[in-house]
């Protein structure tokens, strides 16, 4: 499955603090610390924490292999790495290359 655009932004705003219910495991919550730190000091002062850039990158692992969902909803394939080029591309735009994931990372 696929994460939506804008999907992020309940962890950028917190809702695992304000939804236990929903948001119960501490995984939500440590995404939502990160993200709301990452975005913190960037707008503070322009700075990126990149070791907490790439904690937050290995937490994803949409980038390493994707599920796919056939038609008849019967069975789950996957496909490794599908987007990888286009997320390669991204980390040498914004001068990430250093910090690539591998399926080790995860």
């Amino acid at each position: 499955m696929y994460a939506t655009h804008f999907d992020e932004m309940q962890y950028l705003f917190g809702k695992p603090f304000t939804d236990p219910v929903t948001y119960s495991s501490e995984y939500d919550h440590e995404y939502s610390r990160n993200i709301i730190q990452i975005r913190t000091d960037f707008v503070k002062d322009g700075s990126i924490n990149y070791k907490l850039w790439k904690l937050l990158h290995a937490f994803q692992s949409f980038g390493v292999e994707q599920f796919l969902l056939p038609t008849d909803g019967r069975h789950n394939h996957t496909s490794n790495a599908r987007r990888k080029q286009e997320c390669d591309f991204r980390r040498s735009y914004f001068g990430l290359e250093g910090f690539n994931v591998t399926e080790t990372d995860l």
